[in-house]
């Protein structure tokens, strides 16, 4: 009699529809090890799957492998030229990377190939400002009218090219006519505002303003800025409220490096010069100091602090901005809270030993007023012979002669500081010595925003 064999099955294998989407859920979820098997076992069943492939490209972008990610949507981009989603991908690894003259020059012929897609129009015309290439933004959109149609993010685009093309009145009429359809939508009064700003028109302006605090009332932005208004008062509040600088740089803050790079900031390289010829002196030491970074932000100042440091703590307002700072992994500690309280807590708690060195305040007192406060705080946290290092953003010899203060609410919602007010400042917080001079800490709208770099030691 014979015994019939008996086939083994083993479970049925997950077909390509479904390794798709358990890759695409993988990927929803972070779990890029996971993704990148299923996306694996999509390619060994099919090699030249264009979602595979994709899916592919994405897990190495998300994994940090840029050039990877980069090299393998060109590849797909030469071999399906029209294909939106292709290029799309692109276009983010690009914009991510900061290569925004590259996504320019890579993506002007796929407009064509694509019939100018807006979602292809729109990565295009962000590179352009990006790279403050305003004017030919607004050409193409003269050239591709129907575009100004299709989207609204396109639209709140061409306001911007308008903008910093300084045509405020067609850049300000257009988002007139976005808020005909949207008129509770903060962001377009946020760019009104922005706009009448830029355009130093004050009565627009406090229109502007009021229309904002309309829709919402308690908007620390709008509250802060209405108080630039009338700087000639002299009736600006003593600092910058928490929730104006938490809510301002927590928005900024994905963006803050890239963005003041193209402002040519140069804050940090004056504390570096400073810090440099202070070491040369013999008055301060090339190492083991105790540093603090206050207001350190994302940690522009942390590569130039760390080499003299033994210890180097950072604190910060924003928790966003403390969150790009710890990647850097250059402080000891990070310390989220508002400056003068940390410093008043700090004076109060610490032991000699514990003092520091060196404090750094860099492009941070323009979000102060009234300056005695945190001066004294910062002096009481000093050792003998420590150093406080500061800038100020200058306020000019015309806007001092229109006001009875020593200090201004600017309308782009910085306080500007008169110079010859710090010394006899510092002398009353216990300062015994003073120096400082003038210098450029970045551009704005073009032109460069005068500031004064101050050093003192605690004799």
């Amino acid at each position: 009699m014979k015994i019939p064999k008996r086939t083994l099955k083993g479970p049925p294998r997950p077909s390509l529809s479904e390794l798709t989407r358990m890759c695409l859920e993988s990927l929803e979820k972070n779990e890029l090890a996971t993704a990148k098997q299923h996306c694996a076992q999509v390619l060994v069943i099919e090699p030249k799957n264009l979602i595979g492939r994709l899916l592919s490209a994405r897990i190495e972008y998300r994994s940090g492998h840029l050039d990877s990610a980069r090299n393998q949507l060109m590849s797909l981009c030469q071999e399906y030229p029209d294909c939106v989603e292709v290029w799309n991908d692109l276009c983010v690894v690009l914009m991510g990377n900061g290569d925004y003259q590259e996504l320019k020059q890579t993506l002007a012929p796929a407009l064509n190939t694509t019939n100018h897609s807006p979602v292809l129009a729109e990565f295009y015309v962000d590179s352009l400002l990006k790279l403050q290439e305003s004017q030919t933004a607004i050409d193409y959109f003269d050239q591709h009218p129907h575009l100004l149609q299709s989207s609204s993010s396109l639209k709140l685009q061409w306001t911007e090219a308008l903008r910093q093309q300084q045509q405020y009145a067609k850049a300000a009429q257009a988002i007139e006519q976005l808020l005909l359809e949207s008129p509770r939508e903060e962001n377009l009064y946020r760019r009104l505002v922005a706009i009448w700003r830029d355009a130093q028109d004050a009565g627009q302006l406090e229109q502007a303003l009021k229309r904002w605090l309309t829709i919402s009332p308690n908007h620390p932005v709008a509250l802060h800025l209405m108080g630039s208004i009338r700087p000639d008062t002299g009736t600006a509040a003593v600092r910058a409220s928490d929730a104006y600088v938490k809510t301002v740089f927590d928005e900024f803050a994905a963006t803050f490096d890239q963005a003041l790079s193209q402002l040519d900031y140069q804050a940090p390289q004056h504390v570096q010069r400073l810090v440099q010829e202070l070491i040369a002196k013999g008055q301060i030491a090339a190492s083991g100091l105790r540093v603090l970074d206050a207001g350190c932000g994302t940690g522009l100042c942390g590569p130039i602090l760390k080499p003299l440091s033994e210890t180097l703590i950072g604190v910060d307002l924003a928790p966003k901005m403390l969150e790009l700072a710890r990647q850097r992994d250059i402080y000891d500690t990070l310390v989220e809270a508002e400056l003068t309280q940390y410093l008043s807590r700090y004076a109060q708690e610490i032991a000699s030993a514990k003092a520091f060195d060196l404090i750094v305040i860099c492009d941070t007192l323009n979000y102060f007023g009234d300056l005695r406060e945190i001066l004294q705080h910062a002096f009481d946290c000093l050792k003998p012979h420590g150093y406080l290092i500061f800038t100020i953003e200058t306020l000019g010899a015309q806007d001092l002669a229109t006001t009875n203060s020593s200090f201004i609410l600017a309308q782009h919602g910085r306080y500007l500081h008169a110079p010859a007010s710090i010394e006899p400042l510092m002398t009353q917080v216990g300062f015994a010595t003073l120096d400082s001079y003038a210098c450029e800490l970045r551009k704005q709208a073009g032109e460069g925003v005068a500031g004064t770099l101050f050093w003192a030691s605690r004799d």
